[in-house]
């Protein structure tokens, strides 16, 4: 899953920004545990889907719809099936500015999915652990996770200069959790349970509803 992102990001250089990976993975039968966090990041990519040969196990969300283990959440309400739901559910709340990256990169060129040093070249922060932390067009920076799947109360996330806002999971009042990075950039430790990944938007930026 890792490396999916990696990926990626290589066939960006390779001037192919419409790009993404099986999710769950193509070979092998896939769990519930991996399944579940591909799709939170998965849904980031430009392209996403849930693809796998049919010699192995099926991998549909609804397969997965039962309590997440107590190795990877405290939430005994939830499900895997939610936690699919829900990523995909994010992806379409934010499918006009997809759509709007996808067309702008068609007309300029660019990439959509891409590490942070793509935007921050001069940050040498931004080259370290490209595998979670990501950009997703100009305006958001998403925080997932990729190398742990066992809950973890804090995990240090990067975020360069700049103002953040968060996206996802969705605030109850509006801009409540901004970091204010306009001194430079720096690790910000947030929760890492299963259902927990991040969107945050950017200064100078906003997204159509």
């Amino acid at each position: 899953m890792a490396d999916s992102v990696k990926n990626i990001y290589e066939y960006q250089l390779f001037g192919l920004p419409f790009m993404g990976c099986d999710l769950c993975g193509f070979n092998g039968d896939a769990v519930a545990d991996l399944c579940a966090r591909w799709h939170q990041v998965g849904t980031l990519f430009p392209f996403a889907r849930n693809h796998n040969q049919n010699a192995t196990t099926s991998q549909e969300p609804y397969v997965f719809n039962y309590t997440l283990m107590s190795n990877v959440s405290d939430n005994t309400d939830l499900t895997y099936t939610d936690l699919i739901r829900t990523a995909i559910k994010n992806r379409y709340t934010l499918i006009r500015y997809f759509y709007s990256q996808f067309w702008a990169v068609n007309e300029y060129g660019g990439s959509f999915f891409k590490p942070l040093f793509f935007e921050f070249g001069s940050d040498p922060e931004a080259y370290k652990l490209i595998e979670k932390n990501m950009l997703v067009g100009n305006a958001l920076k998403a925080s997932v996770e990729t190398t742990n799947l066992t809950k973890l109360d804090e995990v240090d996330f990067y975020f360069p200069e700049g103002t953040w806002c968060q996206l996802v999971p969705t605030i109850q009042q509006n801009f409540s959790e901004c970091f204010d990075m306009s001194a430079g950039g720096q690790n910000m430790s947030l929760r890492s349970h299963m259902e927990d990944y991040y969107v945050h938007l950017r200064n100078g930026y906003i997204v159509p509803a």
